[in-house]
């Protein structure tokens, strides 16, 4: 059977099945085919969206499980620490978490707030680093049964309040300010005597007596001996940590004074230093001692920054029986009649320029007492001095100045006109010209006084008859002295050295002018 060959033709093949052609669609049919293809496409877009946000859903519910999880995972490895004014500390470890503590102690060797320590910064550190670190000193002896007293202390802490510090930050201080400012340590650790009670050798107490045989009353004398010399760098530095160990008789002075705390120095580092005494009564063998004490407290440890606690001074009396050596009474206590009675002053840092910063304050303690807590009854002494006398005295041991007579400026002018002299005035305040009861003349010719004062203290020599300023020297010029090697070569107290140095000047001036201080 051969197949035939089709040819395309105009005209229908008459033997061939006429083309299929479907029948035409109802208008209905239409419209169903277009609405179930619609449908089609909606469903597949339903779909499309759902499979979207589920995993949109599923994506955000994983990114909150790690912020969760990852979050508390990371503050246990690693911490962070971000204060006010400064960059961010960072500290990575694993599974450490860095105390605040010690972020604060980095702030504060941090001087510039960069965030990192520079190599000026840490030629500090280095220094503390090297630094011989020997244990505090802390005397002890064997006292055989019978020979010893005990001596009781009592110490209160600072009061807060009293201080200027915390009156500018009242609110801020205790809540967060303490927990940065890691200088304050030592001092609101100690809140009790160190030494409650404790056992003293009897005859240990002679160290209160002078060093001769010959007891006058009436009679002063050095306790403890203002060290100068040498030794002078040692004293005005206070970036050091330890108390030197004492010797002979300051070891009596130190292991008292250390019941209120382990870290004292019997040398101050601003005069007046050591200690004075004086044999105020006697009656036979029985002499009573009054005396006055100047030393101070380092309290905080390394590797924090030095902090000085700088009591007014110390005052008490020894009532001791030299036959027997036999303690009848004793007490040293810091006056706690002022506002303020403790001094402090703590080193904040180190600027590449200016070397180490400082702070200082003032502040109020009520009690800082040592006691031996016996009952005495006052003997009739053969001869004495009133405490007032015996006050009067130390203080003029202590502060040379006091050793001249000083009067009123109203008299003070009147008494140089008829002696021919100088006057020596020194001005606290300028409320003199406002005295009411100051002479219209001895006003006019203060006025010269006045107008050259400054703050806070101004020590001047002056003519009384014109008024005129011969010579001054300002209290903070005054201080800039106190390392005068003229002084040292002496062995004079270099603050006492410079002032009489300034008192000479001013005679040398007024002889200069050539002119008499009275005009004739």
């Amino acid at each position: 059977m051969s197949a035939r060959k089709r040819t395309q033709s105009s005209e229908p093949d008459p033997g061939s099945d006429p083309p299929y052609t479907p029948p035409p669609k109802d208008t209905r049919d239409i419209e169903e085919e277009r609405y179930q293809e619609w449908l089609a496409n909606t469903r597949f877009v339903k779909n499309l969206l759902k499979a979207i946000f589920g995993m949109l859903f599923i994506f955000l519910l994983i990114f909150v499980v790690a912020i969760l999880f990852g979050g508390a995972y990371y503050e246990s490895n690693f911490s962070s620490k971000v204060t006010k004014g400064s960059p961010a500390r960072w500290s990575l470890g694993l599974n450490q978490q860095v105390p605040s503590d010690v972020i604060s102690l980095f702030e504060i060797y941090d001087s510039d707030a960069s965030g990192a320590i520079e190599p000026w910064e840490f030629k500090y550190i280095a220094k503390l680093l090297n630094e011989r670190k020997d244990d505090p000193f802390v005397f002890q002896e064997e006292i055989p049964e019978g020979e010893g007293i005990t001596v009781y202390a009592e110490y209160s802490p600072i009061v807060n309040s009293s201080m200027k510090t915390f009156q500018d930050q009242q609110k801020s201080y205790f809540k967060g300010f303490m927990a940065e400012k890691t200088h304050f340590i030592g001092l609101f650790n100690w809140i009790n005597a160190e030494y409650p009670n404790m056992l003293h050798s009897q005859k240990n107490f002679r160290s209160f007596l002078p060093a001769h045989a010959s007891w006058e009353v009436g009679m002063s004398y050095r306790l403890i001996s203002s060290i100068f010399g040498e030794d002078r760098e040692e004293i005005y530095n206070s970036n050091r940590y330890n108390a030197p160990q004492p010797s002979g008789r300051e070891i009596v002075f130190f292991k008292l004074l250390q019941q209120f705390h382990h870290n004292v120095f019997l040398q101050n580092r601003f005069g007046p230093r050591g200690g004075v005494a004086m044999i105020r009564a006697k009656a036979g063998p029985i002499i009573e001692v009054v005396f006055r004490i100047h030393a101070e407290y380092q309290l905080n440890e390394h590797p924090l920054h030095p902090f000085w606690f700088s009591p007014a001074h110390f005052t008490g009396n020894l009532v001791f029986n030299t036959d027997t050596d036999e303690v009848l009474q004793f007490e040293l206590y810091l006056p706690s009649i002022r506002k303020l009675n403790v001094d402090m002053e703590w080193i904040t840092g180190s600027d590449e320029l200016e070397g180490e910063k400082m702070e200082v304050d003032i502040g109020y303690t009520s009690a800082m007492k040592l006691s031996t807590n016996q009952t005495f009854e006052i003997p009739a002494w053969d001869h004495e001095k009133t405490k007032e006398e015996a006050t009067i005295e130390l203080d003029r041991v202590l502060y040379p100045f006091k050793r001249i007579p000083y009067i009123d400026i109203r008299d003070a002018v009147d008494t140089a006109r008829v002696e021919n002299k100088l006057v020596h005035s020194i001005i606290m305040w300028e409320d003199l010209m406002a005295n009411s009861s100051v002479k219209q003349e001895v006003k006019d010719l203060l006025k010269k006084t006045m107008d050259s004062y400054e703050f806070p203290v101004q020590s001047m020599v002056m003519r009384p008859d014109t008024g005129d300023i011969v010579h001054m020297i300002n209290a903070n010029k005054l201080m800039e002295f106190r390392d005068s090697e003229d002084a040292i070569r002496v062995n004079i107290d270099p603050l006492s050295y410079s002032y009489n140095e300034f008192l000479l000047e001013g005679m040398r001036k007024a002889r200069e002018e050539q002119a008499p201080v009275i005009p004739e």
